[in-house]
C-alpha cells in the first residue's frame, strides 16, 4: 500500500498510474502513442471514464492497464499480467482492482497479444 504522507501525487490520477508503472520499470504508453509492430512487452494506461456511486457523493473513475506481448511470446502474457497485478497492490487503495480481465486478444496489425486489467479510483464529486 502507498504511504499517503510521502506519495507525490501528479496532476491527475491517470498520471499517477502512468508514472507509478513507469517507475516500476515498465515500458508504458498513453493510448494511440505506441505505433508499429510489438517487439517487446509494454503497457498502455487508459482512462475509461466514470460512474456514479449510488447514494454517495463520490464518483468511481475507471482505468485500464492493457498488457501487450509480441506474437511469439504468448506464454509470457499471463506471467506479465500477474507481475503487473502484484505491483499494483503497492498503489492501493488509490487504485483498486475491479477483478476484471478481458480475454486475451491477438491484434494482427501490431503482432501482439493483450489482456486488459481494470482498476478504479474513488473521488468525491466536487461541485463548481
Amino acid at each position: 500500500m502507498i504511504d499517503t504522507e510521502s506519495f507525490e501525487y501528479a496532476a491527475s490520477r491517470w498520471q499517477d498510474l502512468y508514472l507509478f508503472l513507469k517507475d516500476k520499470g515498465y515500458d508504458v504508453y498513453a493510448p494511440g502513442v505506441k505505433v508499429g509492430e510489438c517487439t517487446s512487452p509494454y503497457l498502455v494506461v487508459k482512462n475509461n471514464g466514470l460512474a456514479d456511486v449510488a447514494g454517495f457523493s463520490s464518483k468511481q473513475w475507471l482505468y485500464s492497464v492493457i498488457v501487450y506481448v509480441p506474437k511469439q511470446q504468448y506464454s509470457t502474457l499471463e506471467v506479465l499480467v500477474t507481475q503487473v497485478e502484484t505491483d499494483m497492490k503497492e498503489i492501493a487503495p488509490l487504485f483498486k482492482p475491479r477483478n476484471v480481465h478481458t480475454p486475451s486478444y491477438y491484434d494482427d496489425d501490431i503482432k501482439a497479444h493483450s489482456i486488459s486489467l481494470e482498476y478504479s479510483n474513488y473521488r468525491r464529486d466536487v461541485l463548481f
